[in-house]
């Protein structure tokens, strides 16, 4: 596998063997995308450790999206993120319109409604 691209890319200089942590280098090297990924992710991954993100060209190149790596995965969570929060949206009105005809005292689906909207605001808010 040495003589493929990406299995070149990811060579220590030294032993000429396959690093991990040269893999993992290359992996976050995300080039022009750089300041617009850190802040989306910065937003997604909120009091956590930031990766090893730099500016320098990239290494890896998602067929799928056409950029590097991480900037796909970021792409491709944010497209799941929309279907979920937009089926979840619609679940909490079908909820909410049987919660009105619903008697009074019928407090465990009032319960089980607040949790599951106060679970899609956190996770929907910041893509709505």
């Amino acid at each position: 596998f040495r003589n493929r691209s990406n299995c070149r890319n990811i060579l220590h200089k030294k032993t000429g063997r396959l690093s991990r942590r040269v893999a993992i280098r290359n992996f976050y090297k995300i080039g022009p995308h750089f300041r617009t990924f850190r802040k989306e992710l910065s937003e997604v991954i909120r009091d956590k450790k930031m990766p090893p993100l730099t500016q320098d060209d990239p290494a890896f190149i998602s067929s799928a999206y056409g950029v590097p790596y991480p900037v796909a995965a970021m792409r491709e969570y944010f497209a799941v993120l929309s279907r979920v929060c937009a089926n979840d949206e619609r679940r909490l009105e079908i909820m909410r319109q049987g919660l009105g005809r619903a008697p009074a005292a019928d407090n465990s689906r009032q319960k089980l409604f607040k949790r599951l909207k106060n679970s899609f605001l956190d996770r929907c808010m910041s893509i709505m």
